[in-house]
């Protein structure tokens, strides 16, 4: 049948043109092949360009932790991320610089100390349990500042008895909550940092 006619027509001379139609067949299914695949490459990377597109960044927004008048400063996050302490003026803004704790989310915040107009808490650091809270205290007329600790939720302030304590220093617990570091002084015009132990008082 057909391979028949194809012997017949190489017989009778007329192989070129069937040699040229299949040749002409040939290249048309290759380069219909080539469109194909050069079709599905194009397709792949604007696929990849269009995943990879950096998205555009969320717009900041600044919120507002504290409400209160006047100044709130040394904030400090709890290491649950749940609360935040900080030192402000109170209420009407013109109470001297007492230690606060704040849930976040919210506008209440707790006050955990009440000092004298000549005296000023700083610093507030939570310990790695975020139940309690260290902070400076320093006081007219003082070179140095005291530091103290309270609990979270308020209550009995422990002053740790340091002499020497550098007011313009901050403080740090250690991961373990047994060691506090801080600034203080060594001789004048000279501190450096030391570590006290909570555990031996020392």
């Amino acid at each position: 049948t057909a391979l028949i006619a194809d012997l017949e027509s190489i017989r009778h001379g007329t192989a070129p043109r069937l040699i040229a139609r299949i040749v002409r067949g040939a290249a048309v299914r290759r380069a219909a092949a080539i469109g194909a695949i050069a079709g599905l490459i194009a397709v792949s990377i604007l696929l990849f360009v269009r995943h990879n597109r950096p998205q555009p960044a969320d717009k900041l927004r600044v919120v507002p932790f504290t409400y209160y008048p006047g100044y709130q400063e040394d904030p400090s996050i709890s290491p649950d991320g749940k609360e935040i302490a900080f030192v402000g003026q109170g209420k009407d803004g013109n109470s001297p610089f007492e230690v606060y704790a704040q849930l976040i989310g919210s506008t209440d915040p707790l006050r955990l100390t009440k000092i004298s107009a000549d005296s000023a808490d700083r610093s507030p650091v939570w310990d790695p349990s975020s139940t309690r809270i260290a902070f400076l205290r320093t006081r007219r007329g003082e070179r140095f500042a005291r530091i103290l600790t309270i609990p979270a939720l308020g209550g009995a302030e422990t002053d740790l008895g340091i002499p020497s304590v550098l007011a313009t220093g901050g403080l740090s617990w250690s991961p373990d909550g047994r060691f506090l570091a801080f600034a203080g002084a060594t001789r004048p015009n000279e501190g450096v940092i030391f570590e006290f132990s909570l555990l031996d008082r020392r």
